[in-house]
């Protein structure tokens, strides 16, 4: 009173610009409450994806583990089964031998004693019959030549059987012998029905409720069919049909390869047991089935609700008293297949878009697979043939070798009648093909059948021939047996002319006897004459069937050591001569450096260096040649070292699976978690937004809402910042998943690039991209503390103003300049320089703006702010280092630097024993050249890519994972230094998650580490010889072996 009311229109106009800066400020809070609500979303989104990803990896990797020991298992069953085996077949060799000649003895034996009677009987005779003496005088002492002969060698084979007297009579009864006899068969039979072969099918079109007892009883009938054409005696009930389970992996599987052919019905996995005398033939018969052979039979056979038919695990024999014999590629191919398919299940529903846009394979393509299946859908019969002709002695199994030539003549005549039928419809599609593309195709067709009925028609002249040589065999058998039993039947004809010329009762019949006996010893004579030449007959065919078709099959030994020795002599001089000159090279560069000719050392370590690499590869070939001369000694043979090396090739190939596949998740785990730290930097950017918005409504005056905007106006930009590193951080993932490393068209010439050189490179691309996008994440997060505190100055300065204006002191201001932040790329707007040189800087700058501070509030955000640009300066340094493997003196005098005044700043007490210890943590510096392996000399073996950290204080264990080459370390943990050090005993280095690594227990530079630095996202250590170590959070729910943290990476036992 009076009213001023140019005041009153003052404060009214301040009142509607105060009232116009909260709605403001109420806008942009609702505004970045919905971005917190998106942001959050995506949040979990990623969050979930990472989950699903890494549960992924771990049940891949899982099953790969037990596989070392499964191969030992039945490495060490095998062979115990081929020793087994082998003794088997001395003793029943032995045993044969042993019957043989105690049969022969005995037999010689009889004919003493008949010899004897007729002797004495014809001494006794009136009238003497002086001739007949002489004769069976002669006969005897022949007969007992036998004996003895007969008892040598009798003596011998039961020696070398180890019995002691084979001669002396059994004192085991009669009734003992049969009931021992009944006893042995019902053991055989046990054994039999012990082994038996084994498959896994997988059937679609059928669910574990629709395949009924009654589809089994069909299923099992038509298995027995294919198995009676190496084992007639093999029934329907000789088909067990077991475990029959649903087989998801499968379906995934499909839908990965086609996505347009997925299924409604979970297709099913059913194990066939197959039991059968013939184990070995029945097993590769079964392999040797063609699965569109086996499909059509199933369907004509009943299952007519069947679509596809895979054989999974391929028939295998299985002894039920022993380990599953099961062979290193068997085991392999069936755990990494399922392992694969897993993975594929995941990845199924991220690429069945992809998949369905693929144009359909063309017809012409349809009928080049179609030739190229030709197979025929049995067992060789050319193969039993080469398996059996050599053991053949008896009629019968030269019969049945006969037989088994005259399938394969009928196998092969159908294979060269299909080929046949083959190139006519490959000709078809020749003569109807219009497109160049097309008739490409067809012509590749119409060659490939072509081909095949060559090979058809050489494999039916073939097998004729074999069957012409094997039929001359069994009739040659077959007159041999003949002229056998011709001769025993005159052997019995005479022991009865013996007895009646005996009988003097009647002089003309005895007289009769008498002559017919010379007749028929005649007719012995010549009898045993004719079985000698029909047994050189039946040796004759049977030697040229082996010697032509069995024998010409198998490599000349002799000449393959020879040549293997040769290699080998050839290699160890090639070894001599790169060592030779590895050692002149040596000494001309010592000479060079001697003489400091800057020309002729770089010339000479160039030279050097091949020669190091040419010495290399001498030395393996050197170790493979001696390796093949050793084998060829040991009596390994061609086929089984072909056998081995195939086997290896297939190790190798499913090995670099998993490590591809293994590096996939590897990548997709990456990205989502780069990903999800974008995600929470940008959540934490919108809240700290948030809560200067909120803060502004509470500004009053002029200078503090001026202040507050300028606050806002720095966090919007902030926020944009966020924003656009989430895009870029958005389109790195797409392009990882839509390509994936190595795939770059300006990649260059990838014929000059491995595929690990390209897989590391792009390791160590995405890790200095993930420590960029930390450092950049860092800095934003540094300007938003600087600007908290800033805002925080600003109130404790207004407050302390007005102090003293009511004490009447003139106010004095501790805020200088208004502080202008760097752009996007960190350049301030009258700098060049960039701003991981200049970021330190600018912070504390900022900091040295306020000159004092009074409350504690204030004081809180100026330690955060402090500590926050001490983190982004740190990061800022370490950012070109490459972890540390590219880092010069200057470099490593700023990071230390830096890292010494971060280290000054720690806020965690006993930081070993603090829960912020949990998760995984990413190193993105370290001067430690041992975990880098910096020192190792071949380039394959140097570590390349991201290293991660973990440690379990609780469990006491701790762990450390490489990228490349993939390898994890186990050790003991122990906390030491009274909370601030860890202390590892390493325990357990795994080599791409299979092969275990020594120096177990060795001492590292990281082994003992003292921690100096602990926060949320940021730790710092320091070890033995002056390392220094820097790490980031990368995980804060991983932990060591569990299945559910994220763990992407293989666990060890």
């Amino acid at each position: 009173d009076p009213v001023d009311e140019e005041l009153v229109a003052s404060l009214e106009a301040e009142l509607e610009t105060a009232e116009a800066a909260v709605a403001e400020a109420t806008t942009a809070a609702a505004a970045a409450q919905e971005a917190i609500a998106t942001l959050k979303t995506e949040l979990e989104t990623a969050t979930a994806a990472l989950a699903d990803a890494t549960e992924a990896a771990s049940e891949a990797n899982a099953t790969i583990d037990a596989l070392q020991t499964e191969l030992a298992v039945a490495t060490a069953a095998q062979t115990a089964a081929a020793e087994a085996a082998a003794s088997a077949k001395a003793a029943v060799e032995t045993a044969v031998q042993v019957a043989e000649a105690t049969a022969a003895h005995e037999a010689a034996v009889a004919a003493v004693a008949s010899i004897t009677d007729a002797l004495e009987e014809a001494k006794n005779a009136d009238p003497v019959d002086e001739e007949l003496v002489a004769t069976l005088t002669d006969q005897l002492a022949a007969a007992e030549e036998e004996v003895l002969e007969a008892e040598i060698i009798l003596a011998k084979v039961s020696d070398e059987a180890g019995i002691t007297d084979a001669t002396t009579e059994s004192a085991i009864s009669d009734e003992e012998i049969a009931e021992a006899a009944e006893e042995f068969a019902e053991s055989a039979a046990e054994d039999r029905a012990a082994t038996y072969i084994e498959e896994e099918i997988v059937l679609t079109g059928y669910s574990v409720d629709t395949f009924t007892d009654e589809v089994k009883a069909e299923f099992a009938k038509v298995i027995a069919t294919i198995v009676e054409q190496v084992d007639p005696a093999v029934e329907d009930d000789d088909v067990v049909v077991e475990d029959v389970v649903e087989y998801a992996a499968a379906a995934a599987a499909a839908a990965l390869g086609d996505a347009t052919a997925s299924t409604t019905i979970t297709p099913i996995k059913a194990t066939i047991e197959v039991y059968t005398e013939h184990a070995q033939s029945v097993k590769t018969l079964l392999r040797s089935v063609d699965v569109d052979a086996l499909m059509e039979a199933l369907t004509e056979g009943g299952l007519d609700e069947l679509t596809d038919v895979e054989v999974v695990v391929e028939a295998h024999v299985v002894d039920a008293d022993a380990e599953d014999l099961l062979t290193d590629e068997e085991a392999l191919t069936a755990e990494m297949v399922e392992a694969a398919e897993e993975f594929a299940a995941v990845r199924a529903e991220d690429y069945a878009e992809a998949v369905a846009n693929e144009t359909s394979t063309e017809e012409t393509t349809e009928t080049v697979d179609t030739v190229d299946t030709v197979e025929t859908t049995t067992v060789s019969s050319s193969s039993v043939v080469l398996d059996t002709a050599e053991a053949a002695t008896t009629v019968e199994e030269v019969q049945d070798v006969a037989a088994a030539a005259a399938a394969a003549v009928e196998e092969a005549q159908a294979a060269a009648t299909e080929a046949e039928e083959a190139l006519a419809a490959a000709q078809e599609a020749l003569a109807s093909a219009t497109t160049p593309e097309e008739i490409a195709d067809a012509q590749a067709a119409v060659e490939a059948a072509t081909a095949k009925l060559a090979e058809a028609t050489d494999a039916l002249e073939e097998a004729k021939s074999v069957a012409a040589d094997v039929s001359t065999w069994a009739a040659a058998a077959e007159a041999h047996a003949e002229a056998v039993a011709h001769v025993a039947d005159l052997q019995t004809q005479i022991a009865i002319a013996q007895a009646a010329a005996e009988d003097a009762s009647d002089p003309a019949a005895q007289a009769a006897a008498k002559q017919l006996l010379i007749t028929l010893e005649q007719a012995l004579i010549e009898a045993e004459a004719a079985v000698e030449a029909t047994a050189e007959a039946v040796t004759e065919a049977k030697a040229i069937v082996v010697e032509t078709y069995v024998t010409a099959a198998e490599p000349d030994a002799s000449s393959e050591a020879a040549e293997a020795m040769n290699a080998w002599e050839a290699a160890a001089a090639e070894l001599a001569a790169a060592d030779a000159f590895v050692e002149e090279v040596k000494a001309q560069l010592e000479e060079a450096h001697r003489s400091g000719d800057a020309e002729a050392i770089k010339s000479l370590t160039l030279q050097l260096e091949a020669a190091i690499k040419a010495q290399a590869t001498a030395k393996v070939a050197e170790e493979d040649a001696k390796e093949l001369v050793d084998e060829i000694a040991a009596g390994v043979t061609a086929a089984e070292r072909a056998a081995e090396e195939k086997e290896q090739k297939k190790r190798v190939q499913e090995m670099e699976k998993a490590k591809r596949t293994n590096a996939e998740l590897l990548e997709a785990s990456k990205a989502a978690t780069a990903r999800l730290a974008q995600l929470r930097g940008s959540l934490l950017e919108t809240e700290a937004a948030l809560a200067s918005a909120e803060e502004e409504e509470r500004l009053k005056i002029g200078s503090i809402r001026e202040k507050a905007k300028q606050v806002a106006s720095s966090k919007s930009a902030a926020f944009e910042e966020a924003k656009v590193a989430d895009k870029r951080a958005a389109e790195a993932e797409a392009r990882a998943r839509s390509g994936g490393w190595g795939d770059d068209a300006n990649a260059g010439d990838a014929a000059e690039v491995s595929n690990a050189d390209t897989w590391v490179t792009a390791a160590e691309s995405e890790q200095r991209q993930a420590v960029a996008a930390a450092a950049a994440a860092a800095g934003a997060r540094a300007r938003s503390a600087v600007a908290d505190f800033q805002e925080a100055a600003a109130a404790d300065e207004a407050a302390r103003n007005q102090n003293q204006n009511e004490n009447g002191n003139a106010a004095s201001s501790g805020v200088s300049a208004e502080i202008v932040f760097p752009d996007d790329d960190g350049n301030s707007p009258s700098s060049a320089l960039p701003s991981f040189a200049k970021i330190g800087g600018f912070f504390a700058a900022a900091l040295q703006t306020v000159s004092r501070l009074a409350s504690p509030e204030a004081q809180k955000k100026r330690a955060e702010a402090e500590r926050a640009a001490a983190k982004a300066s740190l990061l800022a340094t370490v950012v070109a280092t490459n972890i540390g493997r590219e880092c010069d003196a200057a470099q490593l005098s700023a990071v230390q630097a830096a890292t010494l005044e971060l280290e000054a700043l720690n806020p965690t007490k006993r930081p070993a024993t603090s829960s912020l210890l949990r998760g995984r943590w990413s190193a993105v510096f370290t001067n430690s050249r041992q975990l880098l392996g910096m020192d190792k000399k071949l380039s394959l073996t140097k570590q390349s890519g991201p290293v991660y950290m973990a440690h379990d204080v609780e469990e006491s264990r701790s762990e450390w994972q490489y990228t490349w080459p993939v390898k994890v370390e186990r050790a003991a943990l122990r906390v030491t230094n009274e909370g601030y050090g860890l202390f590892m005993s390493f325990e357990q280095t795994k080599l791409f998650g299979l092969f275990g690594m020594p120096g177990a227990g060795k001492a590292k530079e990281y082994g003992d580490l003292e921690i100096t630095y602990l926060d949320l996202d940021m730790m710092l250590a320091r070890g033995a010889n002056q390392t220094v170590y820097v790490f980031v959070q990368t995980n804060s729910n991983y932990r060591i072996g569990d299945l559910d943290s994220g763990d992407v990476n293989r666990r060890l036992n």
